[in-house]
């Protein structure tokens, strides 16, 4: 066992920081702050498609963790670079930290806005169709309990919380195979 840790430490020490910053599970920010400060470089930068991705990010994981904080680290480049969030984000809630119903309304919402920005500046990335992608599943297990959000295009006929969970799980599907065959072309051209 003694051995066991003195390798896990020397392998921690060889790799450094790629494998730390991989799997760091960041400090606790405030969504809000997360918000407002990026807010700013997207004001700063409209024409940037990857600061309204990492808006409909820090919403869509906002909503779906249910959260008033997410884990981010610090990124090398300074208060001017755009937060590194980590994967690591379902160990930060607490108790008094779960967001209410019309609160996760809004992040979907602002998610789905912001994601929907970020294509239309860059219909390209697969990275923003799998945001999407991912956000318009979740919501379809939620929605039966939050209702429509106001900006996902929902047909007028679909009232019943499980045709609109089928229909959204099928926008979500469209938007998945869309961030598939884009990022294979570019695997493809890499080769």
């Amino acid at each position: 066992m003694k051995y066991l840790c003195l390798g896990l430490i020397f392998l921690g020490m060889a790799f450094g920081s790629s494998v730390e910053a991989k799997f760091a599970p960041g400090e606790p920010v405030p969504v809000e702050r997360l918000l407002q400060n990026l807010g700013r470089y997207v004001q700063e930068k409209p024409k940037d498609p990857h600061g309204y991705y990492l808006l409909g990010r820090i919403h869509s994981l906002a909503f779906i963790n249910r959260t008033r904080n997410l884990n981010a680290l610090m990124s090398e480049e300074g208060k001017k670079a755009l937060p590194v969030l980590t994967n690591y984000q379902k160990k930060i809630r607490k108790k008094n930290d779960r967001l209410k119903a019309e609160a996760m309304r809004q992040h979907l919402s602002h998610a789905i806005q912001n994601y929907q920005i970020a294509l239309t500046k860059d219909p390209t990335s697969g990275l923003y169709h799998i945001g999407l992608a991912y956000v318009l599943d979740k919501a379809a297990t939620f929605g039966k309990n939050m209702g429509v959000p106001p900006l996902l295009p929902t047909p007028v006929n679909l009232i019943e919380s499980k045709d609109l969970a089928r229909y959204w799980r099928m926008k979500a599907s469209e938007y998945y195979m869309e961030a598939y065959e884009l990022s294979l072309a570019a695997d493809l051209k890499k080769e």
